[in-house]
C-alpha cells in the first residue's frame, strides 16, 4: 500500500491495522527520499519490490542497484529500545511498560536476498544487506552489526567502493527486476500479506517457542465457551499469545 493510500485508509478507517500500515508507509517514504536525494545518478533505487517466490512473494522496501552491487534494504519506522543478536530469531523491544517481539530483521532481508539472486542469477556475494530504522525515538541496547544503523545510510551506502558488476551489466540487472516484480497495486499488497498471514499462521505446532515471549512453549488448549481448539503459551497468564488452529 502507497503512503496517500496508506493516508487515506487511516482517515476513513482508524484501526490498529491502518494506523500501522501509516506508519510503516511514512518510513518508507522517508527512506525513498532520502535516497533519492543523497545518492549520486549512478545509484538507481527501486522502491517497493515484491517478487514471486517459490513459498509466495517476498516484499522488499527499497532496492539500490550500481556497480559497487545490489544494496537491499529493510526498513522499520518503530520506537522503542530494541535488544537482539545478529542470529537470534525474534528481537525484543520495550515501549514504556510494553514489551513485544519482533522477527529479526537481517534474517528477514536474508530471504529478500536470496529471492532476488536467485531472480537475478547472481552470487550473494553481489549483494549488500541493510536494515534501517527511521525513528528518532528508536534505541538499540545491544551492540548491532554496521548494517543495522539509525542514521547514515547513504553514507553506508557510498562506503562500498568495489566494483561487483560490471558497469555495462547495471542496466540490465535492473530491467531483470522491473521484468520479475509483481505490479506495485493494492490487490498486489493485499495478496502478500494474506500469504504472510497463512504462512506464519500454519508454520507453529504444539512444542515450539512462543513468538511472543520465547521463554514459554506452545501448547493445545480449548476454549470454555465455544469448545474450539488453539494453540496458547504454557507461560499464561503473564504471556497470553494464541494462534488458532
Amino acid at each position: 500500500m502507497g503512503f496517500l493510500q496508506s493516508i487515506l485508509a487511516a482517515i476513513f478507517d482508524p484501526s490498529k491495522e491502518n494506523r500501522n500500515n501509516l506508519r510503516g508507509a511514512s518510513g518508507e517514504a522517508q527512506g525513498n527520499l532520502g535516497l533519492f536525494l543523497f545518492l549520486p545518478a549512478e545509484y538507481v533505487v527501486l522502491s517497493n519490490v515484491t517478487l514471486p517466490t517459490p513459498g509466495g512473494t517476498t516484499q522488499i522496501d527499497h532496492v539500490v542497484v550500481s556497480q559497487y552491487g545490489v544494496h537491499v534494504i529493510e526498513s522499520k519506522n518503530i520506537k522503542g529500545s530494541i535488544y537482539g543478536a545478529p542470529d537470534q530469531e525474534r528481537w525484543t523491544v520495550f515501549l514504556g511498560k510494553k514489551k513485544y517481539q519482533l522477527y529479526n530483521p537481517l534474517l528477514q532481508n536474508r530471504a529478500h536476498i536470496k529471492a532476488l539472486a536467485a531472480t537475478l542469477r547472481l552470487p550473494e556475494s553481489t549483494f549488500h544487506s541493510i536494515v534501517f530504522f527511521w525513528s528518532d525515538r528508536c534505541r538499540f541496547k545491544t551492540e548491532m552489526p554496521e548494517n543495522v544503523m539509525t542514521e547514515g545510510l547513504c553514507t553506508y551506502i557510498k562506503s562500498k567502493s568495489a566494483t561487483l558488476i560490471a558497469p555495462q551489466e547495471v542496466p540490465n540487472v535492473l530491467s531483470a527486476i522491473q521484468a520479475a516484480r509483481l505490479p506495485e497495486t493494492d490487490a498486489t499488497a493485499r495478496a502478500h500479506v494474506a500469504q504472510l498471514k497463512e504462512r506464519f499462521h500454519t508454520q507453529h505446532q504444539a512444542g515450539d517457542p512462543c513468538p511472543r515471549c520465547s521463554n514459554g512453549r506452545l501448547v493445545h488448549r480449548t476454549a470454555k465457551a465455544t469448545g474450539n481448539s488453539f494453540l496458547g503459551c504454557s507461560n499464561y497468564p503473564r504471556c497470553r499469545h494464541i494462534e488458532k488452529l
